[in-house]
């Protein structure tokens, strides 16, 4: 069984909406988790797109990287790195903005 981390800034759309996407695409072969460095909570046009498209995420929350139980096999991060470099924490790499 694979085991893929969405990690995100909010933790209140992308990382949502690819959690329950990978749920439902991938179903009993995967366990699937998403996070944020600063969670924000689930936004409601996040829960609604997916709805329109049958799946519900509204019971997924949003949560810190410290609440995913166990190590992914895969980590896909979303908008991480711009985070890091508005609080200095990356700087940025010549020619990739």
């Amino acid at each position: 069984m694979d085991r893929i981390l969405f990690l995100c800034t909010g933790n209140s759309a992308r990382s949502q909406m690819a959690e329950g996407l990978a749920r439902a695409l991938g179903g009993e072969r995967v366990q699937v988790w998403s996070a944020g460095i600063e969670p924000k909570g689930v936004h409601p046009l996040a829960v609604r797109a997916m709805a329109e498209r049958g799946i519900d995420i509204s019971p997924q929350q949003s949560k810190d990287l410290s609440a995913v139980p166990a190590d992914p096999d895969v980590v896909i991060k979303s908008r991480l790195s711009a985070f890091l470099r508005e609080r200095g924490i990356l700087a940025r790499s010549p020619g990739l903005g």
